[in-house]
């Protein structure tokens, strides 16, 4: 029975195994950069989104520029009311310039913060990608170095099983042995299957992050590395708060809710403006024959006007109240979750601190066990081999390696998500990210 379960068992692991059929493509943290950054379908997205808000700019500052309108028309005159029968052009115009408006100026800013609202989306779009792929990397890390341990362990438990073997066929031991062997050696196997598989699903992440195909998945081209970053919560604070990109573009857009609002105010005061109009007739000559009201008088058609206009709406029915409070409301919203966020820094710089405490003091403790597990095992291995030791001693011994080794790639993970976070919480990403490149 024991025989067939572990046959089984054997099968089952065997059809679990992923397929190896992909290409490995090695790739550096900063090269996957470059490409998320070139390829990003929400990054290029925002890019554009810049483009269109310098159009919005120019809107808001040519409501305050002069306007001039003109209007040529052409035709033919002719018929009994007419001395000649010959072409005619007259050419109309309007100008109209504002002169008082309280809006003007926050018009101008309104129209410049358009810009930087987007430009700052775009800053805080690429932080958070750029974080999430750092992330991916890591996991692939991680699970790159668990699977060499696993593939070390399963050739040591390989031979384990091939010894036993040679020992059973001897005689000097009964099958109980080797079919506790062959148990540990399938055991290591399903968890290796379990990482492997685990492993694909993170690199293939990572290959539709970079806009390629899953048959050339991207390998980490280096190994997770330590290093000691101590966290200064008073430096690191400031530094947050005038580099993260969310944070500006909060403060950004409560600047621009702040100039709408005067520009509603505006509509409370009066708009004055310089007006202009004037009718121009090639030649000054009449287009159509008429008697004249005085004698002498010729009914000429081409003239000149000027002067100002102004306008008070006194009574609106609530009109601009109503909007002005509606913008006030939405800018309080942006002002309490920039203060929450504002208030969350030093906490969340705390926590991060701690993890990368907690993880270099875990690595610490385990780098001094590595030398001594790894001693226990050999020697438990020459003692299986003599027949002083038992299965279950060597099981022991090795997973009490490999609980060691596991836990230095654990915490070697825990700190450079912890960096990670670090990163994201300052807003050093875009240190990483290098501008984009014109067609």
């Amino acid at each position: 029975m024991k025989r067939a379960f572990a046959i089984a068992l054997l099968a089952l692991t065997v059809c679990l195994r992923m397929p190896a059929a992909e290409t490995n493509v090695p790739i550096t943290l900063a090269e996957g950069f470059k490409k998320i950054l070139a390829q990003d379908p929400e990054l290029l997205h925002l890019r554009k989104e810049v483009e269109r808000a310098t159009g919005t700019r120019l809107v808001f500052h040519s409501r305050d520029l002069a306007r001039l309108d003109v209007q040529p028309t052409m035709g033919l005159e002719g018929g009994n009311l007419y001395v000649h029968n010959k072409p005619f052009a007259l050419v109309m115009a309007r100008f109209n310039q504002p002169l008082v408006n309280r809006g003007i100026a926050a018009g101008w800013r309104r129209g410049n913060l358009e810009v930087v609202a987007t430009e700052q989306n775009l800053n805080t779009a690429i932080a958070n990608r750029l974080n999430e792929f750092r992330q991916y990397y890591l996991r692939a890390q991680r699970l790159q170095q668990l699977i060499g341990l696993y593939h070390e362990l399963d050739q040591r438990l390989q031979a384990n099983v091939t010894a036993e073997q040679q020992r059973r066929n001897v005689g000097s031991t009964g099958p109980r042995p080797l079919l506790q062997a062959r148990v540990q050696l399938l055991s290591e196997r399903a968890e290796l299957n379990a990482f492997q598989r685990e492993d694909f699903e993170v690199r293939s992440a990572m290959a539709e992050m970079m806009g390629q195909s899953i048959a050339h998945l991207p390998l980490p081209a280096e190994p997770l590395a330590h290093e000691p970053v101590k966290v200064d919560l008073k430096a690191d604070s400031e530094l947050a708060e005038q580099r993260r990109e969310d944070l500006k573009f909060l403060r950004t857009l409560i600047h621009i809710l702040t100039e709408d609002r005067r520009i509603a105010d505006a509509d409370y005061f009066p708009y004055i403006s310089a007006i202009g109009s004037g009718l121009y007739i090639p030649g000054k000559k009449p287009i159509y024959q008429a008697t004249p009201i005085i004698q002498g008088q010729q009914p000429l058609g081409t003239d000149i006007r000027g002067g100002v206009n102004m306008t008070w709406q006194v009574i609106d029915n609530g009109r601009v109240t109503g909007e002005r409070r509606q913008i006030q409301a939405v800018r309080e919203q942006y002002e309490i979750i920039l203060a929450q966020l504002e208030q969350n820094i030093p906490r969340e710089l705390e926590r991060i601190s701690h993890a990368l405490e907690n993880a270099d003091a875990k690595l610490s403790a385990l780098e001094k066990s590595t030398t001594e597990a790894e001693e226990n095992l050999k020697l438990v291995e020459t003692r299986v081999s003599l027949g002083e030791a038992t299965q279950l001693d060597f099981s022991d011994a090795q997973r009490n390696l490999l609980a060691v080794r596991q836990g230095i790639v654990e915490a070697e993970f825990q700190h450079g998500m912890a960096l990670a976070e670090l990163d994201l919480a300052t807003g050093r990403y875009l240190e990483f990210a290098e501008p984009p490149k014109g067609p």
